[in-house]
């Protein structure tokens, strides 16, 4: 995870999962979940989802 700092001060983690064609621009779909939920709820969208877009979460 990587992780950067609002202009607030609030620091946030993110990945991304990249799975597609190099010589493309692919969009970026940013997933976001519940303040007290969990990223693992979208591992299931990485494979059918990250050859098409970059995935953020």
């Amino acid at each position: 995870m990587e992780t950067l700092r609002a202009s607030d001060g609030l620091r946030l983690a993110y990945c991304i999962d990249d799975f597609t064609d190099p010589w493309k621009k692919p969009p970026l779909l940013l997933r976001l979940h519940a303040a007290m939920g969990s990223s693992r709820r979208f591992y299931a969208w990485v494979p059918r989802l990250s050859r098409r877009c970059r995935l953020g979460l």
